[in-house]
């Protein structure tokens, strides 16, 4: 019956082990709030680079089919549907046979930092498309 008693009267935890909890606390926090910071910055820098290649595949399809990639470099936004994204395309000649390069890059920026995604295409003129 006294043992009984004296178990009944030893609830919650001690100061020591209050301590311990709290600077157990103290040391892990930190370290996984900053392994969700930097997922999360990952995912979102990764999400934005997708996006800003398939931007730049979009303007380079649309120069190489319509030729307006022969008017020469160009640069623009993609309005309000895709807000933070600009592009610019750069021609110039290929080292051989002297075939048009067409450089389309997609600036962005993910937390302050900024970010750029680049597609490369040679274009190669057939005689029946010049003649």
């Amino acid at each position: 019956m006294r043992t009984d008693r004296l178990h009944r009267n030893r609830r919650g935890m001690t100061f020591a082990e209050v301590l311990a909890a709290m600077l157990f606390a103290a040391i892990v926090l930190p370290a996984t709030m900053g392994g969700v910071l930097l997922a999360n910055r990952l995912s979102t820098a990764a999400v934005r680079r997708m996006d800003a290649a398939m931007l730049a595949d979009r303007v380079l399809h649309e120069a190489i089919g319509t030729r307006s990639f022969q008017s020469g470099d160009d640069s623009g936004d993609f309005g309000e549907q895709w807000p933070g994204y600009t592009w610019t395309l750069k021609v110039d000649t290929w080292d051989v046979e002297s075939l048009p390069r067409v450089t389309v890059t997609v600036s962005y920026q993910v937390q302050g930092r900024a970010f750029e995604e680049s597609l490369v295409a040679v274009v190669f003129e057939s005689q029946e498309a010049t003649s």
